[in-house]
C-alpha cells in the first residue's frame, strides 16, 4: 500500500474506503466473503472493495494479497500546440495544404469530462459514451460539464472553423490561428470525470478495458489520458499503468 493509505488503514476508523485489487473474479469472491468486504464494482482486471480500515487491514494481511491500492481521485491535465510539435507542417505535405498526414482514418479516445457540442468538433465525434454511473454502468451520452474534455479534444482534431473569418473559405492552415493537432481524426468521448473536473481511477479502467474491447467496432487506433493522480505504488503494481499497458499489447497508442 502507499504511505497515504497505510496512513487511513492504520487509523481503524469508520470512515469507509476504496481499495482496488487485481484479481481472478473467483479469488475476490473467496476474499469478500472472507472479510465480509463490499464488492462495490467488478472490473475487468479485479474489483473495487469497499470497507473499514480494520477491514482493509485485515485483507493487506491475506497471504494471496499483494498489492492494494486506493480508488483515489484523479484529475484533468495537459496543454500543448501544433507549433510547438510540428504538427502544422506535417499537414502541409509539399503543396502547403492538407495534403499531408491530418489523422485522417485514425479513431482517438478522448478519456476525459465528455466533448461538448462546439463547432470546431462537428462531425468529428464517433460516439459519446458515459462511464460515470453508478457502479460503473456506462451508457451512451455524457455531455461536458466541466470543459476540459472539449479543450483536450480541440486540441487533438479541432477543425479550426470558430476562429476562422467568416468570409473566408480557404481550408489551409494558414487561414485560421486554431487548429487541432489531427484535424482529419474521428473523436469517440468516453467521460470519465465529472463537472468538477475529477473522478476515479476504476471509472478509467472500465473505459480503457472496454476501448480495448470494441477497438475494432469503434477503430480506435490512440487513447488520450489528460489525466492522472500522484503516484502512489511502483508503476508495475498501479491497477491504471496496468491496464494502459493492457491496451499497448492490444496495439492501441496510448498518449498521457
Amino acid at each position: 500500500m502507499s504511505g497515504e493509505l497505510t496512513r487511513k488503514v492504520a487509523a481503524k476508523d469508520a470512515q469507509l474506503l476504496q481499495v482496488i485489487l487485481t484479481a481472478p473474479q473467483a479469488e475476490i469472491d473467496r476474499l469478500a466473503g472472507k472479510f465480509k468486504l463490499n464488492v462495490s464494482r467488478r472490473l475487468a482486471s479485479g474489483a473495487v472493495f469497499t470497507g473499514t480500515g480494520a477491514q482493509i487491514d485485515a485483507l493487506a494481511g491475506d497471504a494471496n494479497v499483494k498489492v492494494l491500492v486506493e480508488n483515489r481521485k484523479l484529475y484533468s491535465t495537459s496543454d500543448v500546440s501544433t507549433q510547438s510539435t510540428g504538427a502544422d507542417q506535417v499537414w502541409a505535405g509539399e503543396n502547403g495544404s492538407f495534403d499531408g498526414i491530418t489523422g485522417r482514418g485514425v479513431g482517438v479516445v478522448v478519456m476525459d469530462s465528455g466533448i461538448g457540442r462546439h463547432q470546431d468538433l462537428a462531425n468529428r465525434v464517433r460516439v459519446r459514451l458515459d462511464f460515470t454511473g453508478p457502479q460503473g454502468k456506462w451508457r451512451f451520452g455524457g455531455e461536458d460539464q466541466y470543459g476540459h474534455g472539449t479543450h483536450v479534444a480541440g486540441i487533438i482534431a479541432g477543425s479550426g472553423k470558430g476562429s476562422r473569418n467568416d468570409d473566408d473559405d480557404d481550408d489551409d492552415a494558414a487561414s485560421t490561428p486554431f487548429i487541432g493537432m489531427a484535424p482529419g481524426a474521428a473523436l469517440i468521448s468516453m467521460k470519465v470525470l465529472g463537472r468538477d473536473g475529477s473522478g476515479y481511477v476504476a471509472d478509467v479502467i472500465d473505459a480503457i478495458d472496454f476501448s480495448i474491447r470494441f477497438k475494432n467496432w469503434l477503430g480506435i487506433k490512440v487513447i488520450n489520458l489528460s489525466l492522472g493522480h500522484p503516484a502512489g505504488v511502483a508503476y508495475r503494481d498501479d491497477p491504471l499503468a496496468q491496464a494502459v499497458e493492457r491496451a499497448v499489447a492490444a496495439g492501441i497508442v496510448v498518449v498521457a
